[in-house]
């Protein structure tokens, strides 16, 4: 029994430390590689293609010193949705946003943003519902680096003013998320010793079908409202399937949880015979005999919900 025990809680000690994995990357930004500034990759802005005759570099976040801070009442956030899909959970461990703050001298590729804000919503915030996790005054920036890549304009593709950061917000702190529809919404600042404007970058080229949210605390927005565009980012972090666990009352005798139920379940993963027993696919994914069920069988005998 001492030995079950211990297999038991290398399993179990094993799940815990699942690593976090790119869940979902909302698109590429580099249109050249090797092509910029000492051999930089480049990602150049385009026309949009939905027709309105504006190129975009980037779109504002907030500045640097932003009015009315990046609170509640800040000026800018973009916004974009993303999708659990249906019997699964997410647990989040970053969101890594890729933005850039111009540069007019002094040229620098070092990451030195000085704050990251985000809130999830399970409705797009445009319909004025208030997120249900996170919000814009608690600082979440884990830190990030630059991505060897600089924004162009498409007629100067060795400019450094542009270097493009990976901006990595901490997600930890959240529940897991089940299965639907969410969005967030991010708002940052950049270095504090640079005088230009913090831009979040965009998905290049741009899709067609592009669909995201912008909020702008000034005129002649003051509120949120829909673009045409798309940002690039990854979530990361760790999925785990959702299935109907079987009765912790592995034996059905009727008494649980006892140690007896223990005993037979793992008896019946090593192959012994328990007429009376349910079967060892306890999470019933159809994957048996794996170390998924030892997990699962103990995690719902703790009290837990089968994940």
């Amino acid at each position: 029994m001492k030995n079950l025990i211990a297999v038991s809680t290398f399993v179990l000690a094993a799940a815990a430390f699942a690593q976090p994995v790119v869940l979902k990357d909302n698109g590429p930004f580099i249109t050249a590689a090797g092509v910029g500034f000492n051999g930089a990759d480049i990602s150049t802005s385009q026309v949009n293609p939905t027709g309105d005759g504006i190129t975009y570099t980037g779109l504002g976040i907030p500045n640097t010193i932003p009015a009315g801070g990046p609170g509640i009442n800040g000026p800018f956030r973009n916004a974009d949705a993303f999708t659990v899909p249906a019997s699964s959970t997410w647990t989040l461990d970053r969101v890594e946003f890729f933005a850039f703050q111009s540069q007019s001298s002094n040229f620098n590729t070092a990451f030195a943003y000085s704050g990251a804000y985000i809130a999830v919503y399970d409705q797009p915030p445009a319909d004025g519902v208030a997120p249900i996790y996170g919000d814009y005054v608690t600082n979440r920036l884990r830190g990030g680096a630059w991505t060897g890549a600089y924004r162009t304009s498409g007629t100067a593709n060795t400019s450094q003013s542009r270097p493009i950061m990976r901006v990595d917000i901490d997600m930890t702190w959240m529940p897991a998320l089940p299965a639907g529809e969410y969005w967030f919404a991010v708002s940052m600042q950049g270095d504090p010793a640079r005088t230009g404007a913090v831009f979040g970058l965009l998905v290049t080229p741009n899709p067609r079908d592009a669909f995201s949210m912008r909020y702008a605390n000034v005129s002649p927005f003051n509120g949120w409202f829909q673009a045409p565009l798309e940002w690039p980012y990854r979530i990361v972090g760790t999925s785990a399937s959702v299935t109907a666990c079987d009765s912790i009352d592995f034996n059905q005798n009727g008494v649980f949880p006892e140690d007896q139920d223990v005993v037979d379940f793992f008896d019946v993963l090593a192959g012994g015979e328990c007429a009376a027993c349910s079967d060892i696919d306890f999470n019933n994914n159809g994957v048996f005999p794996e170390d998924q069920d030892v997990v699962d069988f103990f995690n719902v005998l703790a009290g837990g919900n089968c994940p």
